[in-house]
């Protein structure tokens, strides 16, 4: 299965895959785009026994020459509502994160980005600008 996965990833166009410990267990993970029934999605594979896989995001085929992948290293950062992006239609939360060992950050060259942040269970997406 993670032989299929990393083949996956090759042939899918985007950027080249990110390692980072993202669920702060001690062990390196890797983050990935893959194609998997025509659908292109961003995977974090856990580097512990286990070996779960997170679906993180999804791209459109003509979207995956502008995304990047890369390693956010911890620290506080402002989200787009702290940064006011807020449209009045809502709850506008996070203002800031506080990233405690490493993230994965992707987004879009010059438009966007977002941190998966491990909550313990899963990955939040968090967006810091859009």
């Amino acid at each position: 299965m993670l032989m299929a996965v990393a083949l996956a990833s090759t042939g899918s166009g985007g950027p080249p895959p990110v390692q980072g410990d993202f669920d702060g267990d001690g062990t390196m993970d890797a983050a990935e785009i893959v194609e998997e029934g025509g659908q292109y999605q961003l995977v974090i594979r856990s580097g512990a026994r286990n070996h779960r896989t997170f679906v993180i995001a999804r791209f459109e085929k003509e979207d995956l020459a502008n995304v990047y992948l890369t390693r956010k290293d911890p620290g506080r950062s402002q989200t787009w509502c702290g940064k006011g992006g807020d449209t009045g239609d809502g709850p506008c939360a996070p203002t800031s994160v506080l990233v405690r060992h490493d993230a994965l950050a992707f987004g879009t060259e010059a438009s966007s980005e977002a941190v998966a942040i491990w909550t313990g269970e899963r990955f939040q997406v968090v967006w810091l600008s859009d």
